[in-house]
């Protein structure tokens, strides 16, 4: 596994206008939108298991956070902290590398195994977390 500064390539898919836009948006959202006043559909998966599912509290970590209450929306759900945070810092980079029309940062996988080691670990910790969320009865 290796990270790389790379040159966006004629016809290449420029990620960093497509996810720091995304996360933006996501960002503003979070910010700005009353979802908490929204009717949303109740979660399928806890109604018919009354455990919470694996993304349970995502939404609320991500409004807790974008009001600058972090431990709060860290103890909600604290992959969902970490991904709104990594959301953040990839924003700011991809203005920056946009802006600026710096190299693009790339991560390269070298061959199949890697790439298991990578999947595995999300995996633990897309488990770690829900056994977390079932603990705490969110």
């Amino acid at each position: 596994m290796r990270f790389e500064l790379e040159e966006l390539q004629p016809k290449a898919v420029n990620h960093e206008l497509i996810w720091g836009s995304i996360g933006l948006f996501v960002a503003l959202c979070s910010r700005f939108v009353p979802f908490d006043r929204i009717p949303l559909p109740p979660c399928l998966f806890h109604k018919i298991t009354g455990i919470p599912c694996p993304t349970c509290g995502f939404t609320r970590t991500f409004r807790l956070i974008a009001r600058l209450r972090l431990l709060d929306g860290f103890l909600m759900n604290p992959v969902a902290a970490l991904i709104f945070a990594f959301m953040v810092v990839f924003v700011v980079y991809a203005a920056v590398v946009l802006a600026f029309r710096k190299p693009r940062i790339r991560l390269h996988l070298n061959g199949r195994r890697e790439l298991n080691i990578v999947r595995v670990l999300v995996a633990v910790v897309v488990i770690s977390n829900w056994i977390y969320l079932i603990a705490m009865g969110r």
